[in-house]
């Protein structure tokens, strides 16, 4: 089943490297696609940054800068916000490249006194050694001073030959990013969702000790704050200091909408067929702001769920809840049991990083629906 770009779990097998395309967009939901590519033919993963406006539900337009593959040639159509899913089968070698050409960049002097020249991938949550991990200033110190190869394109490695760091540990939700002036290039949308899976046995597993699912809902919490967009994303800013956003999303999109229902710009359905279900929600928040995650009812009643994972590693006790939180660099993964039919929606409220004062249009709302 597909809903929104987002697709039902199935076994992966063998040395697995999967990138999912999937297709947040302005779009009717069911124009919305998604492609899976596989080892067997793209063992070598490329992505390029591209500029990509987009238009908020205000009429605003707001630039962003962001990750793709397949978008080689001039035509920068197909773009979406966040960048393609990566997924990743724990424990197989995996290898994600970084192509520059055509890349927008911080154009702000020379290449000798340009700090914010380039991009890089940085793996969040996963164990990568130096040479892998994205870092600009790591990478420097240990090839000399220099992070101009880095700063042009580079292969990430991932369990390279001999090395197995990303294991079943691992099972659960990460996310990547550049880590060049980071949290600039954060702003300007250069993050997509990481997600190692379980293989063999572990196959459709929520970690390695944890129970099985039957569907997957991928959410990647972020902020917009124009005032730090029309720097045209270039040089420091006093603006973050004092970071007040204005657009709050989920999968790029500003979620559901009160004054016209039937534009929804995030929804999933389940069908249960007679029997109960698993769902797995992963909230991966890449948000300059806290955030809070709720299931409610019709009747604005909230749903039990269960955490099982935080930060891509399994609590030692799952805990049923009702609510989370999610801070900055965070993720959860939390799975809900769907037993009956009906009309639910997840929630995130986004909230002041500093005070945890509710922000009054911080409520983004999703829908899902539950059918027999």
């Amino acid at each position: 089943m597909k809903i929104n770009g987002l697709f039902s779990p199935r076994v992966l097998t063998g040395s697995a490297l999967l990138l999912v395309i999937s297709a947040y967009s302005n779009t009717v939901l069911a124009q919305k696609a998604f492609v899976v590519r596989d080892v067997a033919t793209a063992n070598n993963v490329s992505l390029v940054v591209r500029d990509f406006t987009k238009t908020m539900r205000d009429g605003t337009p707001v630039p962003f800068w962001v990750f793709c593959t397949g978008c080689m040639g001039m035509n920068n159509t197909g773009l979406t916000l966040p960048g393609p899913i990566l997924e990743l089968t724990a424990g197989t070698p995996g290898q994600v490249t970084l192509n520059m050409m055509m890349a927008p960049q911080e154009d702000t002097g020379s290449i000798a006194s340009n700090a914010y020249l380039g991009h890089t991938i940085h793996l969040h949550g996963l164990d990568m050694d130096t040479q892998n991990d994205g870092v600009p200033e790591s990478y420097a110190a240990q090839n000399s001073g220099s992070s101009v190869t880095l700063r042009e394109g580079v292969t990430y490695m991932i369990n390279p030959p001999g090395t197995v760091r990303v294991d079943d540990r691992y099972i659960g939700s990460h996310m990547y990013h550049c880590h060049v002036h980071t949290v600039k290039h954060l702003e300007m949308g250069m993050y997509g969702m990481f997600i190692v899976k379980g293989g063999g046995a572990l196959a459709g597993h929520i970690n390695a000790a944890g129970p099985k699912y039957d569907e997957e809902w991928n959410m990647m919490l972020s902020t917009v704050d124009p005032r730090y967009h029309t720097a045209a994303a270039k040089g420091d800013s006093t603006i973050f200091a004092d970071y007040i956003p204005k657009y709050f999303l989920i999968n790029g999109e500003e979620g559901y909408d009160v004054a016209n229902p039937s534009n929804l710009d995030l929804r999933h359905s389940v069908t249960l067929a007679g029997q109960s279900k698993n769902l797995v929600i992963r909230l991966m928040g890449i948000l300059s702001t806290q955030a809070s995650f709720e299931i409610r009812d019709a009747n604005n009643v909230a749903l039990p769920f269960t955490l099982y994972n935080v930060d891509g590693f399994a609590l030692k006790t799952p805990q049923t809840v009702t609510q989370v939180q999610i801070s900055p660099g965070q993720t959860k993964d939390i799975m809900v049991t769907l037993t009956t039919a009906g009309v639910f929606y997840p929630q995130v409220q986004f909230s002041d990083l500093r005070s945890a004062q509710p922000y009054p249009n911080g409520l983004v709302k999703t829908e899902l629906t539950v059918v027999q």
